[in-house]
């Protein structure tokens, strides 16, 4: 548990240190709320959704993902790319789910799960870069 209170520590630093400087770019907050989003799902569910804990981080972590870029977009005055981003966010990281599901081999469903996993992350990860 130090860890995640220890990339808490990093995290809260840096969103203080890039929204100190009082200018109008906000892409260091956003790329710590995806980074912190992405990681605590993914964080989740390596421990597995059985857990309280993994169920947390996975819940947690999807709604940070999902919604962090939106509401920050948002706060800066930017309705547009809010609707934008949020748009992405709920269509992009399924898609790739979807696609990864079916490019995964059928006979074995574990890798079937895993590659819809995958194709959510690739999703995600294409969601963040734009």
């Amino acid at each position: 548990m130090s860890f995640a209170r220890a990339a808490m520590a990093v995290a809260v630093t840096l969103a203080a240190s890039s929204t100190a400087h009082a200018d109008v770019s906000y892409r260091g907050t956003t790329a710590i709320s995806d980074l912190m989003g992405g990681a605590a799902f993914a964080g989740g569910i390596e421990l597995g959704t059985d857990t309280s804990w993994g169920l947390a981080l996975t819940v947690g972590g999807l709604t940070v993902a999902g919604l962090g870029a939106p509401v920050l977009h948002g706060a800066h005055g930017n309705p547009g790319r809010m609707a934008a981003s949020l748009l992405l966010r709920v269509t992009l990281p399924p898609l790739g789910a979807y696609g990864g599901y079916l490019l995964s081999p059928s006979d074995r469903a574990r890798f079937r799960h895993g590659g819809g996993l995958i194709g959510f992350l690739a999703g995600y990860a294409v969601v963040t870069i734009i």
